[in-house]
């Protein structure tokens, strides 16, 4: 429709409401599958305390990174914090987390010793503002996890520690 025909109180009598002509999100999610649905809810940053703080960044490449910071008593048994580098996918409703790299790599053995490199959970329920998990084992555990804001050691430039994207 030519702009002076839009401005008039007039609709010409083949006017469309413009709306109709455009696509709206709420079009496109019915198209994705429902893992991938979960994995455009999954992408950003989440945390979750348990054993300490643990900070979550799932990438839309399928990479993602994790913060541990962890508590006094886990910290007798690991050593301190750790930074993780990840691999994720969502298959069958089931996230997977796969460890690919961490450091300190002393304390990142550990860790993979004791609970392997990989971590499967199915998936609750997710929100704009939180997802809610329970790992795929002998001995199921649900995690609450919250959208979060990066933890302040990701936003410090001086961070050398921590593996690099």
């Amino acid at each position: 429709m030519p702009v002076a025909e839009a401005a008039t109180d007039k609709p010409a009598s083949n006017a469309q409401p413009v709306a109709a002509s455009v696509e709206t999100p709420a079009v496109q999610p019915a198209s994705l599958s429902r893992d991938e649905q979960l994995r455009q809810e999954l992408i950003g940053v989440w945390t979750h305390l348990d054993n300490g703080q643990q900070w979550i960044e799932n990438r839309p490449d399928g990479t993602a990174r994790m913060f541990i910071q962890l508590s006094f008593l886990a910290t007798l048994l690991y050593g301190g914090d750790m930074h993780l580098e990840l691999q994720w996918d969502i298959k069958d409703g089931v996230l997977s987390h796969s460890i690919t790299a961490g450091t300190p790599a002393e304390n990142v053995a550990k860790l993979t010793k004791d609970y392997g490199t990989s971590r499967t959970y199915k998936i609750l329920e997710t929100s704009a503002q939180s997802m809610k998990l329970e790992s795929v084992s002998t001995t199921p555990e649900k995690e609450d996890w919250t959208r979060s804001t990066l933890p302040a050691i990701w936003a410090s430039p001086s961070n050398s520690a921590a593996p690099q994207p």
